[in-house]
């Protein structure tokens, strides 16, 4: 149970990580339309 539960919280830090990169990146292309 423990393990799984550590494995779910490592998908989840993933799957986070992964947005705010996708976030960050959709930021910047908005910044470049704009100038």
């Amino acid at each position: 149970m423990g393990e799984r539960f550590k494995h779910r919280w490592s998908l989840y830090d993933i799957t986070t990580d992964a947005f705010k990169v996708r976030f960050r990146v959709l930021r910047f292309q908005l910044l470049s339309n704009v100038w």
